[in-house]
């Protein structure tokens, strides 16, 4: 992965971290979403989501994926309980809004899932993944 795809990838996590702990001084702190991701383009790119303040899934209002250069490819919004999607599949309870613009290899994502927590308070979390030159997913630890 080339050494530009990475810088820009520090700096979009060092935003999102300074980001997220303004509004935890400005506000009430929102409740952090978790994620694991895996898959490959064949397959299918799977998002497993959970609210980390109860270990469940999220209460989705709005998920967006998109280029970590700057490109939003997927967009879907309304209400829907969900503990795993798929990119691109519909999902009962969310309409589409934007996309889904294929994925390709040898680039860097992002995946921004706002929406309930299990404690009423706002849920959102953000996650950057990577696809291979083979089109896998690659993910750094914490993610």
């Amino acid at each position: 992965m080339g050494s530009s795809v990475l810088a820009a990838h520090e700096l979009y996590r060092r935003l999102a971290v300074l980001a997220v702990a303004a509004s935890c001084l400005a506000t009430t702190c929102h409740a952090p979403v978790g994620f694991e991701i895996r898959g490959d383009l064949e397959s299918g790119v799977v998002f497993g989501i959970a609210d980390l303040t109860a270990d469940n899934g999220v209460a989705v209002e709005e998920i967006v994926v998109g280029q970590v250069a700057g490109e939003e490819f997927w967009r879907v919004q309304g209400h829907a309980k969900l503990e795993r999607l798929v990119y691109g599949e519909s999902l009962q309870g969310l309409a589409v809004k934007a996309g889904p613009v294929p994925l390709q290899p040898d680039q860097a994502y992002y995946v921004i899932v706002k929406g309930d927590s299990a404690w009423g308070r706002e849920a959102w979390g953000r996650c950057t993944f990577f696809l291979d030159q083979a089109g896998r997913v690659q993910t750094e630890p914490g993610c």
